[in-house]
């Protein structure tokens, strides 16, 4: 079948800034990335490597251009002879962070923990509801990404993310249907502490789609 329709535009692009913490400097000869990653094919496939350079011994940026309006889902990569991804703070793999390109930004993250290795940091909490902005009414289902840890709301619209490593973080709200629009913002982790966040997402609006399709000649 073919699908007719106008001729997409290219996307508009928008700079965004990406700034890691690390939890102790890079070794000789090791190097970290940001890896973009595509979920639809396999997140341990076709990933985009973007090398990030160091503002000090502790702290890495890249800057990327990035599809304005896109969902990007990415993680860091420590790298020298082998490929070491982050995880979090209690051990868990990270399977992607969130970021919403609503304009020219900047995203700062904290790597809590390698999988070759563990740390002793401080860490706190931080839980909410997510609620829809128009009746107030809360919603379940719903995606709250903190850090590299994931959440999803209960019957209540409540998410509860523990173990997150101290500092700023950005804290992303995602409906996986697309009934609201995506959220975020910077969520200061204080150590020791619980972080109260009530997130309000608008629901998104709906519109008409017309499919057109051609089938083969031959078809009876």
């Amino acid at each position: 079948p073919t699908l007719v329709g106008p001729t997409p535009t290219p996307p508009l692009m928008a700079q965004t800034t990406f700034i890691a913490a690390l939890p102790e400097p890079l070794a000789p000869g090791e190097t970290l990335t940001l890896a973009i990653l595509d979920e639809v094919t396999g997140l341990s496939l076709n990933a985009i490597y973007y090398p990030m350079s160091p503002r000090d011994s502790l702290t890495y940026t890249a800057i990327l251009p990035l599809g304005l309006n896109s969902v990007v889902k990415y993680r860091y990569v420590r790298r020298s002879s082998s490929q070491i991804t982050e995880d979090t703070h209690l051990g868990a793999a990270i399977r992607y962070r969130l970021y919403f390109v609503f304009g020219q930004g900047e995203v700062q993250d904290v790597i809590a923990d390698w999988s070759d290795k563990s740390y002793s940091r401080p860490t706190g909490s931080v839980q909410g509801h997510v609620l829809n902005a128009d009746t107030n009414s809360p919603l379940p289902n719903i995606l709250v990404s903190v850090g590299g840890s994931q959440y999803l709301t209960d019957s209540a619209g409540r998410f509860d993310l523990a173990g997150l490593p101290a500092g700023t973080q950005n804290l992303a709200v995602y409906s996986l249907d697309g009934r609201y629009q995506p959220f975020q913002q910077g969520a200061l982790i204080g150590a020791g502490q619980t972080t109260p966040m009530d997130v309000r997402v608008n629901p998104s609006p709906f519109v008409n789609v017309t499919l057109t399709v051609t089938p083969p000649s031959n078809t009876v």
